[in-house]
């Protein structure tokens, strides 16, 4: 499964396998930040799970029908994409494009005669997605949309785009309370979800209290997430694992009240993982 969902990384001859990530996240590969696109699927149309309704192709709302379909799809901004279809009769479509706010843009609509037809699109310079639109009946099959000026041979849907980006140094101390020296933190994120490793954390203070701030610019949780920290040298029942947590502002802060050893940075220092989904 590694295989077939890691793609080779930019500039290397070496896969990115499960076992490589775990690498990465233990500090065995000095790689640096990297990003690695790749898409699973030719078409990213995924028509199998779609929503009931028809788009108003003035004010791009979606209002109740039960004659049509719709399916949403992630875009690139400033990018050509290709719709086709294939029906046995005249065929309607409706394209509606919308920014990161949601905020619609603009529709393409129409009709298509029977067999395979297709129409290529452009996406703004600030589009984040689109809804594709069809007739919810059984005379269409094969629908594909597609990146490029040109419609190619049908393939089924078979996964979401999928982004993987891993980052060093990513958490910016606090520094009243979290030493900047010998702070190690990284993580992998793939799509919406990330694993946080934080390899080294050390505090200059004893800390108690819910919402210390101990450093910031994670990725934003969607869900406030709680996790715990571990001591990196000796077994204490009182400062053995102290919360810790990621507010909605990416920030990691003292979960209530815990409290943990505190002195020199490389002494006495703290480790665990975090994963979480993100709205960034």
């Amino acid at each position: 499964m590694a295989k077939e969902f890691f793609k080779d990384l930019p500039n290397t001859t070496t896969p990115l396998t499960a076992s490589r990530l775990n690498g990465l996240l233990d500090g065995e590969e000095a790689m640096g930040n990297l990003v690695v696109d790749s898409i699973r699927s030719k078409n990213l149309a995924d028509t199998d799970n779609y929503l009931l309704g028809h788009i108003n192709i003035s004010t791009g709302t979606i209002e109740p029908n039960s004659d049509w379909a719709y399916s949403k799809v992630n875009v690139e901004v400033s990018t050509q994409y290709t719709y086709q279809i294939t029906s046995t009769s005249s065929q309607e479509y409706e394209i509606a494009f919308y920014d990161s706010s949601n905020t619609f843009q603009h529709c393409d609509y129409g009709n298509f005669g029977a067999g395979t037809n297709s129409i290529t699109i452009t996406t703004y310079s600030d589009t984040a997605y689109v809804l594709i639109a069809w007739r919810n009946d059984l005379n269409h099959s094969n629908i594909q949309l597609e990146k490029g000026s040109s419609a190619t041979t049908y393939t089924p849907y078979q996964g979401l785009d999928t982004s993987i980006s891993f980052k060093t140094n990513v958490l910016t101390p606090n520094t009243t309370y979290t030493y900047s020296a010998d702070l190690d933190v990284v993580y992998i994120k793939i799509n919406k979800y990330v694993l946080l490793h934080i390899r080294n954390i050390g505090f200059n203070q004893f800390i108690q209290g819910n919402g210390i701030v101990l450093g910031s610019g994670l990725p934003k949780p969607k869900e406030y997430t709680v996790s715990y920290l571990h001591y990196n040298l000796n077994s204490d029942s009182t400062y053995e694992q102290p919360r810790v947590a990621i507010n909605f502002n990416g920030e990691l802060v003292v979960h209530w009240g815990t409290m943990a050893h505190y002195g020199e940075s490389a002494n006495k220092n703290y480790s665990g993982f975090v994963f979480y989904e993100t709205t960034d």
